[in-house]
């Protein structure tokens, strides 16, 4: 018996649809569809620099009262592993960068960074699935740069990772997150999963958060390029130095579309209930000290703001090259000086992976924040740096880097800094194409 030609065609249609998994949701921090790559075998690489450095400010003031500000050459040599892996029903993605540094005029601040990215992607069923992400890592600099690498299965700007920190003081974070994906049907999807926070710094005088985020959305496809939806999400962090929380709910409608066959975007708008409930302690007047017997009093505090909540983002995928775009308005629990903020992000980027032997990647970013507790005010930062690599003769690599960085304030005066850092040198990586920039 023959099948009428009408019913082989909306056969093919709702197989391509179920095939197809359609622009990459932001709220659910998946990394650009349009930039996704085919299988990159897992390669290791190693990177031997010189470096200069100006900026350079420890948490502490110098015999004449004021803040440290230094510059020292020194040598760096990286390290790490990165790359994708493909199963039937399960993706695995993971980029590993390590870094020992030395300064040949300010040992202090010799040290290791490190940092992880890893992404993993099963498939329980055809209409279940699970996400599980980590962010997490250690260091003493912060140039506040964060691209979407190759082998990310996630946008980690999506997630809460330290990137406006103004000491070199030694950070460690770490955000590891879990998401649930139920497919209804082709068209329709719930996700369900939660976050878990926290970033320490080594001074006891700035302050470190720990904090949980939960929450769900539900996605209609509405064509096979275009999906809309609703989020819901709850945080909830703690400061290491004070007695009390902030509480967030934010509400927000999404969409997302593939406006062209290598062009997607994805974004959401929506509204933040953001509520502090702190102690704080007051040292008394004398006279009323010795009035009432007592030297201080304690108050609670407590705000409560609603404040927008957007965020969108651009990917393009151009011949061996990727663009990206992005901005977001929300909650940030702070950087160490500063406690719970609201925050605008805005960054993009650019990295490109020639054919044989060269490589680049431009990145730039800016954060306009408002702490809402403790010392309070505006503070904003902004960053940009491009790297270089070449192909040399076989597994050798020509590499150079600069960047530089920015903190100002409209309410202190004195918080404003500019860093920068230039290396120039050589890296070793098996494989045909280019040593990959981060």
């Amino acid at each position: 018996m023959k099948c009428p030609l009408w019913m082989l065609l909306f056969g093919a249609a709702r197989l391509a649809l179920a095939q197809y998994a359609g622009p990459a949701l932001l709220t659910r921090g998946e990394a650009p569809a349009s930039a996704a790559q085919p299988t990159i075998e897992f390669r290791p690489f190693v990177e031997v620099t010189g470096i200069y450095d100006t900026g350079l400010a420890a948490f502490t003031v110098t015999d004449t009262g004021a803040l440290a500000n230094t510059s020292s050459a020194g040598e760096r040599v990286a390290f790490g592993i990165s790359g994708t892996h493909r199963w039937a029903h399960t993706n695995f993605g993971a980029t590993y960068r390590g870094s020992i540094s030395h300064f040949a005029k300010q040992t202090y601040y010799d040290g290791m960074s490190q940092s992880l990215l890893l992404g993993l992607k099963h498939e329980f069923t055809r209409h279940i699935s699970l996400d599980l992400s980590e962010n997490a890592g250690t260091f003493s600099r912060d140039f506040g740069l964060l691209g979407v690498p190759q082998t990310s299965l996630f946008d980690p700007s999506t997630t809460y990772t330290p990137t406006t920190d103004y000491f070199d003081n030694r950070t460690y974070y770490f955000s590891s997150t879990a998401d649930l994906i139920i497919k209804r049907s082709n068209r329709l999807s719930f996700a369900l999963g939660g976050t878990a926070i926290a970033n320490r710094r080594r001074s006891k005088a700035l302050h470190g958060d720990t904090g949980i985020n939960a929450g769900g959305d539900v996605q209609y496809r509405v064509s096979k390029r275009s999906t809309v939806g609703a989020n819901y999400t709850y945080s909830h962090f703690v400061f290491t130095d004070t007695i009390g929380a902030t509480d967030v709910h934010t509400v927000a409608g999404t969409y997302a579309i593939a406006l062209a066959r290598n062009v997607e975007f994805s974004g959401y708008a929506g509204l933040s209930r953001i509520e502090n409930k702190n102690i704080s302690t007051t040292t008394l007047d004398p006279v009323i000290a010795a009035l009432l017997g007592i030297t201080q009093s304690t108050q609670i505090l407590h705000s409560i703001e609603r404040t927008p909540a957007f965020g969108g983002r651009v990917a393009w995928r151009v011949p061996r090259a990727v663009v990206h775009a992005s901005v977001r308005r929300g909650f940030s629990p702070g950087n160490g000086l500063f406690a719970a903020s609201t925050s605008l992000a805005i960054s993009g980027g650019y990295s490109y992976t020639g054919l044989r032997r060269w490589s680049a990647s431009v990145q730039g970013s800016f954060d306009d924040n408002r702490a809402l507790v403790g010392i309070t005010g505006r503070y904003r930062s902004s960053s940009s740096g491009i790297s270089l690599s070449r192909k040399l003769l076989g597994s050798t690599h020509f590499v150079a880097s600069y960047s530089i960085r920015v903190y100002d304030s409209s309410d202190f005066s004195n918080y404003h800094r500019i860093v920068n850092e230039a290396s120039i040198g050589f890296g070793f990586t098996p494989g045909e194409i280019p040593l990959r920039v981060w």
